[in-house]
């Protein structure tokens, strides 16, 4: 073995040794090495594949002697180990602190272009701090920002998230690149450790440098060592305060093309062309983290003989430690005691973003200071008011959070979510809805607002939607029923169907005999308005069996499918029964509205019309203006069918104007004025408001609105055609 002038030099030694004997993959050097070190009673101490792929590659600025010594091992049985273990000592002392003035390639920069213009503006006496998860690409940006910022270069790894050695301090650095500058060691000598950064801001600043402070942590007192004046800074790290910076450039993960991309520039771009799809798929696989396609890629290079799809199947179904895990190892080591434990809990969360009202419930305190430290650590970002996480990092605090957190503290932790977020949604429910979902009121009992209900359902939709299964998931029965409940009125009101059948159904399946029947009346009437009639009424017949105090209800919405399936003397006999089964004003008004409804439809309008206006006056002292609404609707089809347009129409104008806020209601005024406006021959504004119901119904939702609109169209072509 010659003697290594540079690190570069060693890699070139160990890439010769490699390619001796066969080239083996990485990731089976790894396993060598760690049965190597288990023969030698060393167990579990393998290395990562990406940490073997580190020592060969040029442009290191660290040595991990121990591991270099132990490639030497494996690819080299003969290898004369005592003159190795000299020249690593040598190599060790001399690159304690490694300053090079060689910048290192970035050929596979992609996905960068925004943030390279804005460092190549960078001026003089700037200093650029670039940020970002572990992977994402921090050193290969800050070396081609240099490369085109000036000609002359001192990179110097800080070392501020090494697995073993200590962050490099200001005065190691400032000495080495006061010699770097032609500092007399003499002289830098006589300075002693404090007065060496100092003396070396004064130097630089009259120099035309780029300086790479690579790798920092808040430790690195890398301040000491931004020189200002003529020289430029650049500064990676993991943590967005690590220095006080003039412009600080955040590195999000690659969009799926490019990390397509920068798949094509590792394996080459014919084998991404030929299978886009499975490219695509193994971009996703790599999570946009640019040290995992590099990853990805290598694998693929090692056994080219495979197709892309067989190298999707393999990553997608083997178990795989990420490459990132030590990085993001030693982060979380750096966290205190309670940020380590929010960003396990924060694995519980469903959704893929959490708010700090959440992430409290979560911990049990206010989380507010440690998620800003977790955003300035670059495990969370932000997404407006709410925080979230890689892939990579969910995972990894998944890990964390089942080694270190008892499974009775995280079913703890998730009931506090669920509860405070089911409080929410009743406040919002009753708010809009009272006395729907089985919480009975003469007046909304919430302190929300219709509007701030309204705005909170917008916001928060997408995640309580999650309540059910979360329930499910953690044996939460009694919640989950509740969470069926409550969404009840909000996806009935949005026709959500789908969702709602979702979570009907998993209610229908736990809890007491009470909440079943509650759950199979919901389940009934998404079916019903899908146009699942069969289904509703065997849900139903199911739910009669089990429940006697939500009779009332169960035989309403046995009467809704009977009445959509044009049964009308079977739907009028399960109103009345409804009727005589009621225990509060509310349910008897909506009975009420619904026998007459069945009453009309069978022709005895004069019933009709008194059973409608019984619901009505019930439902106005009650202040159930939505339900008011639609009753309203059906009195106006009363005048209608007994020849009175004018009255139909200015109660459907009144109906229109109380059911705005609820859609589903709004539509059934909207197809009702459409008909009386083709009666009235009012047939340009029946086509519009025909136009706006079918734009928002189809065959899944709201089936019987649906056909009786595309009646109702047919109905205006005639009348056009007529006149």
């Amino acid at each position: 073995m010659a003697q290594p002038a540079t690190l570069d030099d060693l890699a070139a030694e160990l890439r010769r040794l490699r390619a001796l004997v066969g080239s083996p993959s990485y990731a089976d050097l790894a396993r060598r090495i760690g049965t190597l070190r288990a023969e030698r009673g060393q167990p579990h101490t393998a290395p990562g594949r990406i940490t073997v792929y580190d020592a060969f590659r040029d442009g290191r600025t660290r040595l991990d002697a121990t591991l270099v010594l132990d490639l030497v091992v494996v690819l080299d049985a003969d290898a004369d180990l005592a003159l190795w273990r000299d020249r690593l000592a040598s190599m060790t002392r001399a690159s304690r602190v490694a300053v090079s003035t060689v910048l290192a390639s970035t050929t596979r920069l992609r996905g960068r272009a925004a943030e390279a213009a804005t460092l190549e503006r960078l001026e003089h006496g700037q200093c650029a701090l670039i940020t970002g998860l572990p992977g994402t690409g921090k050193s290969e940006l800050a070396m081609a920002a240099a490369g085109r910022l000036g000609e002359r270069h001192l990179i110097v790894p800080m070392r501020g998230y090494h697995h073993s050695a200590p962050p490099l301090s200001a005065a190691d650095v400032a000495a080495e690149l006061l010699r770097l500058i032609d500092v007399p060691a003499r002289e830098i000598a006589q300075l002693g450790p404090r007065q060496q950064p100092r003396r070396w801001r004064e130097l630089a600043a009259d120099l035309d440098l780029v300086v790479v402070l690579d790798d920092v942590s808040p430790r690195s007192e890398a301040d000491e060592l931004i020189a200002g004046g003529r020289c430029r800074t650049l500064v990676t790290s993991r943590e967005s305060g690590a220095v006080t910076a003039d412009v600080t450039v955040a590195l999000s993960p690659l969009t799926e093309d490019e990390t397509v991309a920068l798949l094509a520039d590792t394996i080459g771009a014919g084998r991404v062309a030929a299978e886009p799809d499975a490219a695509a798929d193994l971009a996703r696989l790599a999570g946009g983290i640019p040290m995992e396609v590099l990853v990805v890629g290598g694998a693929v290079l090692q056994r080219p003989e495979w197709a892309l799809a067989d190298h999707v199947h393999a990553l997608a179904t083997a178990s795989r430690t990420s490459p990132l895990r030590p990085a993001l190892q030693v982060s979380y080591a750096r966290l205190t005691p309670s940020q380590q434990g929010l960003l396990r809990l924060l694995a519980l969360h469903p959704d893929t973003a959490v708010d700090a009202r959440r992430a409290g419930i979560l911990v049990g305190a206010d989380a507010t200071a440690d998620l800003a430290a977790l955003q300035a650590a670059n495990l969370l970002s932000a997404r407006g008011d709410r925080y979230g996480w890689h892939d990579l990092v969910r995972d990894f605090a998944h890990d964390e959070l089942q080694t270190q957190v008892p499974h009775s503290a995280q079913r703890a932790a998730v009931a506090r979510l669920v509860r405070a977020d089911l409080d929410l949604l009743a406040a919002a429910v009753d708010a809009l809805h009272p006395g729907i979902a089985g919480r009975v009121a003469t007046e909304p009992t919430s302190a929300m607002g219709t509007a701030e209900a309204t705005a909170f359902l917008a916001a928060e939709l997408p995640t309580l939607l999650t309540l059910p299964e979360t329930a499910r998931d953690w044996g939460l029965a009694a919640e989950l029923s509740e969470a069926s409940a409550l969404l009840f009125p909000v996806l009935s009101f949005e026709v959500r169907l789908t969702e709602a059948v979702r979570v009907h159904s998993l209610a229908a399946q736990e809890g007491a005999p009470e909440r079943e029947a509650q759950a199979r009346r919901h389940l009934a009437r998404a079916f019903e308005e899908q146009g699942r009639y069969t289904q509703a009424i065997a849900e139903l017949e199911v739910a009669l069996e089990l429940d006697q105090p939500e009779r009332d209800r169960l035989l309403m919405a046995l009467g809704n499918v009977r009445l959509s399936q044009d049964d009308l003397p079977g739907a009028i006999e399960s109103y009345r029964a409804a009727i005589d089964a009621c225990h509060d004003d509310l349910h008897r008004a909506f009975a009420h509205a619904n026998l007459s409804e069945g009453l009309r439809r069978s022709g005895d309008l004069p019933a009709a019309r008194d059973a409608a206006r019984r619901a009505i006056d019930l439902l106005a002292a009650l202040g159930h203006r939505s339900h008011e609404a639609q009753v309203t609707a059906n009195l106006a089809l009363i005048a209608q069918a007994e020849g009175d347009l004018d009255e139909a129409y200015l109660l459907l104008e009144a109906a229109a104007e109380r059911a705005v806020a609820n859609r589903g209601h709004y539509l059934r005024v909207r197809a009702s004025m459409a008909s009386v406006l083709i009666d009235l021959g009012r047939l340009d504004e029946a086509e519009e408001a025909i136009d706006e119901v079918l734009a928002a119904v189809d065959e899944r939702t709201l089936a019987d609105l649906y056909h009786e609109t595309l009646a109702d169209r047919d109905r205006l072509a005639a009348a056009r055609l007529a006149g």
